[in-house]
């Protein structure tokens, strides 16, 4: 069965029957004569079937290519409709985006930076999923991921959203009765609440960098959680000390419900990204959403 991938042939043949000449439809196109002739060959040879009777007098449809042509004809006046329609999608974007995040940073920076945002296009749906496992952008249907760290896959476009680095924190409580560490060799002696990769199970070393040195440190501790928006609770709650991104440490640092600990060990050199899988091709109403996280991303770190 033949499979149409020819929209050049189409308007041809449709130009050429509505318009009852090659030359006139050559004219009308913008081309030359032989161009349009070449076109409406080429769109036969796909289709296996003759489509016009071509004779010195005049120029008719044989009962396959009338058949056709109405359809064609319907084929291209749904096109010029959308065509036609973009502008005003453009001025009033609508349709639905997937958006993947992390439960930490949602909570923190993405949710409250949604409202403003849908607000200015009310036409525009999310479909939000937190999940500290990553999405796939691909398998899931994701339009748009948002994540943290480094990132091993090059399998899609990635933009910066901001600076994040790791740090150690635990409640006043906590470092009152058991002390603080000053190393990360020390860690051994402390309760270290690890957070857990859902994909393997298996659970997170802490990243650490000091004086341009990289190095991570297995810690063990009374719980293991694969949220770190409850690793921070725990942490709070005494339990424990946690390794969380600075944006989730801040505000709980700023109310002294935590106290950052071993600071010449920070390991600073993260980020937050934006992921989607094709630039050139990025829906308007994704691309909206990208600037404004850019936006209130560069905002929340100026400030």
């Amino acid at each position: 069965m033949a499979r149409l991938h020819n929209l050049a042939g189409i308007e041809a043949f449709v130009r050429v029957t509505e318009l009852g000449s090659f030359a006139a439809a050559a004219a009308a196109m913008g081309i030359s004569s032989p161009a349009v002739s070449k076109r409406v060959a080429v769109l036969e040879g796909q289709l296996g079937v003759r489509l016009l009777k071509r004779t010195t007098r005049k120029l008719a449809t044989t009962a396959e290519g009338a058949l056709l042509l109405e359809r064609f004809q319907q084929a291209l006046r749904m096109l010029e409709a959308t065509e036609n329609e973009l502008p005003r999608l453009r001025d009033r974007p609508q349709g639905l985006i997937r958006v993947s995040c992390t439960h930490g940073l949602g909570h923190q920076c993405v949710v409250p930076a949604l409202a403003p945002f849908l607000a200015r296009h009310p036409e525009i749906e999310i479909d939000l999923t937190l999940d500290d496992a990553y999405a796939n952008l691909v398998d899931d249907g994701v339009d748009l991921a948002i994540r943290n760290g480094r990132l091993d896959d090059a399998g899609f476009v990635a933009r910066k959203l901001g600076p994040m680095a790791l740090v150690v924190c635990a409640s006043p409580d906590y470092l009152a009765t058991h002390g603080t560490p000053s190393h990360p060799d020390e860690l051994a002696a402390h309760a270290c609440i690890s957070f857990r990769r859902k994909a393997d199970g298996r659970a997170f070393s802490w990243e650490f960098e000091h004086q341009g040195r990289r190095f991570n440190k297995a810690v063990t501790g009374p719980v293991v959680v694969d949220s770190i928006l409850a690793a921070a609770i725990l942490a709070e709650q005494g339990v424990g000390l946690a390794q969380m991104g600075d944006y989730l440490a801040r505000p709980l640092m700023h109310t002294g419900r935590l106290v950052q600990v071993m600071e010449p060990f920070v390991a600073r050199d993260r980020a937050h990204w934006l992921c989607y899988r094709d630039r050139q091709h990025l829906p308007h109403r994704v691309n909206l959403l990208v600037q404004h996280l850019i936006d209130s991303f560069s905002a929340e770190n100026t400030n």
